[in-house]
């Protein structure tokens, strides 16, 4: 059971962070992108990578870190359950032998998964093989 006037006070502590995270950056920034532009989002994830608050700083970021490679993951281990030992150790965190990359890049968070995963995003997992 949630006390519905803390969740109030943690929901609006959360948005505020998420929101001087994001008026830090804009005052220390090089970019124009990110200066001038606004070109930006600024979010808060919890241990397990979901998302806690999503500052509104662009318009068309909002949502777009709603998934994680965790959440991406979990969904295809609920059709395929066999695969999380060969992804995943037993805390949870990708094997050494496993790469995740994200619209082309490499997972920044291979323990916790949490690199945010956008609507369109291709989300590619490799094992490395070995052998003769």
């Amino acid at each position: 059971h949630c006390d519905p006037v803390m969740l109030e006070v943690f929901n609006n502590l959360f948005m505020s962070i998420a929101e001087q995270m994001g008026l830090t950056l804009q005052n220390t920034a090089y970019s124009v992108n990110i200066k001038e532009r606004l070109d930006f989002s600024c979010a808060v994830f919890d241990g397990a990578g979901n998302l806690v608050a999503n500052a509104p700083h662009m318009p068309v970021h909002l949502g777009s870190m709603g998934e994680s490679v965790r959440a991406v993951l979990e969904s295809v281990f609920r059709g395929r359950p066999e695969l999380r030992g060969y992804l995943l150790d037993d805390q949870g965190a990708l094997r050494r032998h496993v790469a995740v990359f994200v619209d082309g890049r490499r997972v920044s968070d291979p323990q916790g998964l949490s690199d945010p995963v956008g609507p369109a995003s291709e989300v590619c997992v490799v094992q490395a093989l070995s052998g003769g």
